[in-house]
């Protein structure tokens, strides 16, 4: 498994931002296996404030993705991978912000091998 949190800094310290941004359309679907070796990457945001920022890194490392907004409250995040990837586990871990609140989420996937 793989989990994410968005963190959001206060007068007290950072503290783990729970709400206010939900993911859907994962790609790859979390726990699916393929054998594309540079499989499509993303996810769509959805929340009730507007999506100002995404980021989509892949193993940990920026995937150099690009944000498409199609409604003020929804944001999709589409990125490739720029070389073929190994086979084995892979995680792809997505983060989403609007003026109020954040979210992330991460899930694994694995090439066929």
């Amino acid at each position: 498994g793989a989990y994410a949190a968005a963190l959001r800094r206060e007068q007290a310290g950072w503290r783990v931002e729970l709400g206010g941004v939900f993911f859907v359309g994962h790609r790859p679907a979390p726990l699916a296996e393929t054998d594309d070796r540079r499989p499509p990457l993303g996810a769509t945001a959805q929340s009730s404030g507007q999506i100002e920022r995404m980021v989509l890194w892949l193993d940990g490392e920026p995937a150099g993705a690009r944000t498409v907004r199609e409604q003020p409250f929804t944001g999709t995040i589409e990125a490739r991978p720029s070389a073929r990837l190994a086979p084995g586990f892979h995680v792809v871990a997505v983060f989403a912000a609007t003026a109020e609140t954040a979210g992330a989420a991460a899930w694994p996937f694995a090439l066929e091998g």
